[in-house]
């Protein structure tokens, strides 16, 4: 339901946002702009929960992070964090600023509008 989208893109703002010069635009409110991954995830939930405006402003920076084959990178830079470790090791996981099939194929979900968790898209 859209009050579950707006409740979950309220908490993933809040957790994800990471300081970034690159999408400042995106940061309307008291927080830090977004970081350079999970933009098509959240570009799907802001979609979902008709905040149309950040979607929108998130696909335009998207869009003008793909190279000519139409795809995206997984980050805006190299060594972001995702949070997790790698299994059965002490390094972290992290992304880089290279293209990513993972990361466009979200993009590519976000530009159709489609919602992938949604049953009857």
């Amino acid at each position: 339901s859209v009050s579950t989208y707006s409740l979950m893109t309220g908490i993933l703002s809040m957790n994800l946002l990471v300081s970034s010069p690159a999408i400042t635009a995106l940061s309307s409110y008291d927080a830090p702009a977004y970081s350079g991954f999970w933009l098509s995830e959240m570009a799907i939930c802001f979609l979902m929960t008709g905040d149309t405006e950040k979607y929108a402003s998130i696909m335009a920076y998207l869009k003008s992070q793909a190279v000519s084959d139409g795809s995206i990178p997984a980050a805006d830079r190299d060594g972001l964090s995702t949070g997790f470790v790698i299994a059965g090791s002490d390094m972290l996981w992290v992304y880089n600023n290279e293209q990513s099939i993972s990361t466009t194929a979200w993009y590519a979900l976000a530009q159709l509008g489609l919602n992938p968790f949604d049953p009857d898209a």
